[in-house]
């Protein structure tokens, strides 16, 4: 029987375990820590591990609380998980929105030219007033503003219905 080393894996940390906010003219890691740690008014800041990136003078920073972190080599954040696949030409569309349900919370993570640039979090989804959760989270708008295409992560059967219920309408 072949073993398997845990720590050569790579996981990804759900959207749900995630804090995450861009930050621009900061360049120290300890720097970047200790401001985030503040904004998110967080009372054991060293119970989080931080992974950041810079993109376009944009530092786009997730905090995961430690517990959370499985034991192996690599450990991204979720939304980079579509980055990665558009590198390696699973997915096709170079501007696009993900869109990711965790119960009532609806996360959409944006790319344009396949780098990721930013995240909205929107509490509350509610999937029997589609009409309302649009234009109150001016979802339509944003997907305009970065120019994306739209992609489902999970199967959101009400969205999807949504859309081409609204595509049929024009």
């Amino acid at each position: 029987m072949m073993k398997i080393n845990s720590l050569n894996k790579i996981n990804f940390i759900k959207s749900t375990d995630l804090l995450y906010a861009q930050r621009t003219g900061i360049s120290k890691e300890d720097e970047l820590f200790n401001n985030l740690t503040a904004d998110f008014k967080l009372s054991k800041p060293f119970d989080y591990q931080i992974a950041f990136f810079k993109h376009n003078e944009i530092y786009h920073c997730f905090l995961a609380p430690v517990y959370k972190l499985k034991k192996s080599r690599f450990c991204f954040p979720e939304p980079l998980i579509f980055q990665a696949l558009f590198d390696e030409r699973f997915i096709e569309e170079s501007d696009y929105c993900v869109l990711n349900l965790y119960d009532q919370t609806l996360y959409l993570y944006f790319y344009q030219e396949g780098k990721f640039i930013n995240l909205k979090k929107i509490e509350n989804f509610n999937p029997s007033n589609m009409d309302l959760f649009f234009k109150q989270n001016r979802f339509i708008e944003l997907l305009k503003h970065y120019e994306s295409k739209l992609l489902l992560y999970q199967d959101l059967d009400t969205i999807k219905h949504y859309f081409s219920s609204q595509i049929k309408c024009l």
